[in-house]
């Protein structure tokens, strides 16, 4: 068995102060010996070295092409201390596939691949300039993490879940500041400032409601357009379905539609949809209503079509 040459000590005051003054100067020795986070600064070239570091300075204005002696998986953040541009081209792929115009005070954090590339992870920084460059928010990394943005709702009692504006330029917000959509009770709104529902989700009837403006499909004589209108599931009967209604002044019918039921193609008002319909079995179209010709002469028949 080894010797046990001491288990413990009774420190006198005097030995106490002596230990005190022994651990800070200890202490001061270690913080003189560790080398505080710092920013290295880039070399005034095109193509500056990563090789010493991740956090980055600037170093002058010319235009960084290509960044080098990296590692797979290496991540670097550059802060700009001057107006200089970093270049989107095979070697260091940015968000929107665009030349990013720094200014003094922005920043971005770069991530390289296995491929050797370079790829955008986030930016942000100054704000924009009065020559309108812009000042963009990323979330995700390009072709590697896909991003997510979570805006929450309000507390209970409140109606107001996330929103998202999106302004309009200084030349253009004129009757219009902003477009919105706005999760509010149990619904999503979408539009301009001035109608925020003109388009909306209907969670309780699970539809979509249009409650301004035009719905137009397609570009006049340049792009066609296509509506499709879903029928039920198996064991129903109910095809597509469209219903236009009428003017308020004018109540009776409420509106005319236009509708397929099993096979059939019908047309005609709410109080008898299938005033005209097309008969797929026998490939007839039918008139189910009294027929008065165009000289109203009185003399009203039926009579079917087709054959």
């Amino acid at each position: 068995m080894g010797e046990v040459k001491e288990i413990y000590r009774i420190y006198e005051p005097a030995d106490m102060a002596n230990l005190v003054k022994q651990l800070n100067e200890q202490l001061e020795r270690i913080s003189e010996e560790v080398a505080p986070l710092k920013a290295y600064q880039f070399r005034n070239v095109a193509k500056p070295s990563v090789l010493s570091g991740d956090l980055w300075q600037t170093g002058g204005t010319t235009k960084i092409v290509e960044l080098k002696d990296g590692v797979p998986w290496q991540t670097i953040r550059i802060f700009s201390r001057h107006s200089v541009t970093i270049e989107h081209n095979d070697n260091i792929q940015l968000q929107g596939t665009v030349d990013y115009e720094m200014v003094d005070g922005d920043h971005i954090e770069l991530i390289q691949k296995d491929d050797g590339v370079w790829y955008e992870v986030k930016r942000g920084g100054a704000a924009p300039s009065s020559s309108g460059s812009s000042n963009p928010l990323t979330v995700g990394i390009n072709d590697i993490a896909y991003g997510r943005a979570y805006l929450y709702g309000h507390a209970a009692g409140s109606t107001n879940g996330g929103e998202l504006r999106l302004y309009l330029a200084a030349d253009h917000d004129g009757s219009i500041s902003y477009y919105r959509i706005k999760a509010i009770s149990s619904d999503l709104q979408i539009g301009p400032d001035t109608d925020p529902d003109s388009l909306k989700y209907d969670s309780d009837n699970v539809r979509w409601v249009f409650t301004a403006g035009d719905l137009r499909l397609g570009v006049n004589d340049t792009i066609a357009a296509r509506l499709d209108l879903y029928g039920g599931a198996t064991g129903s009967t109910q095809g597509g379905e469209i219903n236009m209604y009428l003017a308020k002044d004018h109540t009776s019918p409420s509106y005319y539609q236009i509708s397929v039921s099993s096979t059939d193609w019908l047309f005609g008002p709410s109080t008898n949809n299938d005033a005209l319909k097309y008969i797929k079995a026998t490939d007839t179209w039918a008139f189910t209503v009294p027929f008065t010709d165009v000289n109203s002469r009185g003399f009203r028949y039926s009579f079917m079509l087709g054959g």
